[in-house]
């Protein structure tokens, strides 16, 4: 029996470049980031929380755009950035640092609404419950 397998149906629909980078403080996470702008992705939207964009290479030369966000505001900033920010701006790639900080505030956001809708002050979340979110 023959069975007819298209390795080029599994290839993405879209074309997209996703990194994650992940080290401890001073090994040029932030600088690795920044070197998006010089690749063929479109123009990078580098989204920081650290308050350290000013130092990197490329900053004050028009390379990208360069934004720095209160943890409290990521998450809507990021969902501005991908949509509106994108087709107004034409950003083609986007840089987050910190990504700890934008899941952490996004996590906590999901644990105070469990806590609201459970009117238990120490609910968490579980993998059964599903609530309703901005996506991003």
């Amino acid at each position: 029996m023959s069975v007819s397998f298209d390795p080029d149906a599994f290839r993405p629909r879209t074309r997209r470049l996703v990194v994650a980078v992940r080290g401890p403080a001073g090994v040029g996470k932030s600088y690795f980031a920044a070197s998006l702008a010089d690749s063929d992705a479109g123009r990078l939207c580098l989204i920081s929380t650290e308050g350290k964009i000013q130092h990197l290479p490329g900053y004050h030369q028009g390379k990208f755009e360069a934004f720095e966000v209160p943890a409290d505001q990521l998450a809507d900033f990021v969902e501005w950035a991908v949509t509106t920010g994108k087709a107004e701006r034409g950003f083609g790639c986007f840089a987050l640092d910190s990504f700890g900080n934008y899941f952490g505030a996004r996590y906590a956001d999901l644990v105070r609404r469990v806590r609201e809708k459970s009117d238990d002050p120490a609910a968490l979340p579980s993998g059964e419950l599903t609530l309703v979110s901005k996506s991003v």
